[in-house]
């Protein structure tokens, strides 16, 4: 990852009351910035951010976006240099007595 770019810290604010209700948490947005960069049509940031926080860009924290956009950088010029790099998927681990939500 880039210097300006922490996981750490952008993981703490996805678990946050500050964050979006609808966020993904970063575990969950590592697998849409590998789906967004591996598909066969282009999608644009607003669109995937969107989708991925549950509100537009402009409603976020500056360095968040500009950590998920980083991340984003990441792991596509990692997928360009080398398309059959092994990925590491972020895995998110609740803290004990963190109820997670499912959609059924």
């Amino acid at each position: 990852m880039t210097e300006s770019a922490n996981p750490n810290e952008l993981d703490q604010y996805l678990s946050s009351d500050e964050s979006p209700e609808d966020s993904m948490m970063l575990s969950d947005l590592d697998g849409l910035l590998h789906g967004v960069i591996c598909s066969p049509s282009s999608i644009s940031s607003d669109v995937w951010m969107a989708a991925g926080l549950g509100v537009e860009p402009k409603e976020l924290p500056d360095w968040a976006v500009s950590t998920l956009t980083d991340l984003y950088m990441e792991i596509a010029q990692g997928l360009t240099h080398d398309p059959m790099m092994v990925v590491e998927p972020i895995f998110w681990q609740a803290k004990a007595g963190h109820l997670l939500r499912y959609l059924v």
